[in-house]
């Protein structure tokens, strides 16, 4: 299966010979994490098309972060009153989006199921 989510992980985020090994390791840590949240009787191989697909996912997400490197993209400036805004850019909202979808996918499976409480004091 570690094979299957390493080549899911490439095709997704267009790997490089420079970064199969970094991205091996992650798929092998996400793939290790994903296992621990499984619900209690739950195997990989029960969940195998969605656990491998989320294992991937999850590495190409951490893989697109480790490029960015903590760059941003300016996405305002205005000289008069000086105004800059900084947000990020389209890669770190792509990998967002990956761990979302690898979250949702892997509920079903998982304790709690993605959901919680949250008690606010008023």
């Amino acid at each position: 299966m570690d094979e299957e989510i390493l080549e899911t992980a490439k095709s997704i985020c267009a790997c490089g010979a420079e970064d199969e090994a970094l991205l091996k390791r992650l798929c092998a840590a996400s793939a290790q994490a994903l296992e621990r949240e499984l619900r209690e009787g739950v195997a990989p191989e029960d969940c195998e098309g969605a656990f491998i697909c989320a294992s991937a996912w999850l590495a190409a997400a951490a893989l697109t972060d480790a490029r960015l490197g903590g760059a941003e993209e300016l996405s305002s400036l205005r000289a008069g009153d000086v105004t800059i805004e900084v947000r990020g850019g389209a890669n770190s909202e792509r990998a967002a989006a990956l761990r979302r979808s690898a979250r949702q996918l892997m509920a079903p499976y998982t304790e709690g199921g993605g959901f919680f409480f949250c008690a606010v004091k008023g």
